[in-house]
């Protein structure tokens, strides 16, 4: 009778001899360099960070965008009370372009072309209603300050809430914050403390949203290096399992059932090399190394060749069984037809035409 407890024996035994440390490769995303003031990956790991960013942000870009025009439409009421003398004008702004766009803008989510140009176009519907904002001052100075708050919340907006990365929502915000003092100076004619005090005011949001956009990038950039970490480490996991367990096993033992499974019908099939101690005292370790390699290939090849169950290695020893984990009459003979093929193997290699390489072999049903 043959049980898979010797199978997941040699399992632990595997994993708690396996390295601690990471295949260069692997650290090397960890550590991979960004760029310290746009952030960015150098290609292709910046294509598969955009394309991560895009699919995980997108149905957050919608909600933003609707919230925008829903919270730009709702300051109309301020309008009427504020400066009813001027609200036609001011609501020719917000109700016929700025919230137009926004809903307009947001339909245009749904086209392939967002998502080939998403962070740049998601600049519009900051700038839009940022500018907005300025020529409602200009429509009314005398009361331009009651829209100057809004622009706070535009560069917020930026920054912090629309999924804009770093260098965009700096762009856009600091444009709103120029394009205000030039109308504020030159177009309004405003007192120069006055907008001084408010350009200080601006510049200090800026850089508290610059270093709170700077801040989550980085930590959606580490994010998605770990998510490349981890599957890295999954792929490790499952080729490791399918290298000592049948599929089907593997399966079940990542689900986390007990496997506890037996079969009163299978043939085990051992292997090793003739004189391997009296062999390896003659070679190097990296000779060594290639010349199992080029065995337990060959092995490896048969085994796929005829169905059978490779268990594990121990050493130069190799053991694979028939009839487990999928049951099947005919499990001696081919068990048997395995062992000529591994010794036809083993004949075209160089070491066995040289005449010092030999297997032998034990077969039990």
């Amino acid at each position: 009778m043959y049980s898979i407890k010797n199978s997941l024996i040699a399992l632990s035994g595997l994993l708690s001899s396996a390295p601690s440390h990471r295949p260069p490769v692997e650290v090397s995303l960890l550590t991979a360099p960004m760029n310290p003031i746009t952030l960015r990956f150098s290609d292709p790991l910046e294509r598969d960070f955009t394309e991560d960013y895009f699919r995980k942000s997108l149905r957050h870009v919608r909600f933003a965008v609707l919230s925008g025009m829903f919270l730009y439409g709702v300051f109309g009421y301020m309008d009427v009370k504020l400066i009813p003398e001027s609200k036609d004008e001011i609501w020719l702004i917000r109700y016929g372009v700025v919230c137009p766009f926004l809903l307009a803008f947001s339909l245009f989510t749904y086209h392939p072309l967002f998502r080939r140009h998403m962070q740049a176009s998601l600049c519009l519907p900051i700038l839009i209603p940022g500018v907005g904002l300025i020529a409602m001052m200009v429509i009314s100075p005398k009361f331009g300050d009651y829209y100057y708050p809004g622009l706070m919340l535009v560069i917020m907006y930026s920054y912090t809430f629309i999924r804009l990365r770093f260098v965009y929502a700096t762009f856009c915000s600091l444009a709103i914050t120029v394009t205000y003092h030039v109308v504020s100076l030159w177009v309004n004619h405003a007192p120069f403390l006055v907008v001084l005090n408010n350009d200080f005011e601006l510049l200090a949001a800026n850089y508290i949203g610059m270093f709170s956009a700077y801040l989550l990038e980085q930590h959606f950039r580490k994010d998605f290096l770990n998510y490349i970490q981890l599957e890295a480490e999954q792929a490790k996991s499952n080729h490791l399992l399918l290298n000592i367990l049948p599929a089907s096993i593997a399966a079940r033992l990542k689900e986390g059932h007990l496997i506890v499974d037996s079969f009163p019908e299978s043939t085990v099939l051992f292997t090793d090399i003739a004189g391997f101690t009296r062999i390896s005292s003659k070679f190097t370790p990296e000779e060594l190394v290639t010349l199992m390699n080029e065995v337990f290939s060959a092995f490896d090849r048969v085994v796929e060749k005829h169905g059978v169950e490779k268990i594990k290695t121990i050493g130069d020893a190799y053991m694979l069984a028939a009839g487990v984990p999928i049951p099947r009459s005919d499990h001696a003979e081919v068990v048997a037809e395995v062992a000529l093929d591994m010794q036809a193997e083993i004949a075209l290699l160089r070491a066995s035409q040289e005449g010092w390489l030999r297997i032998r072999t034990g077969v039990h049903s």
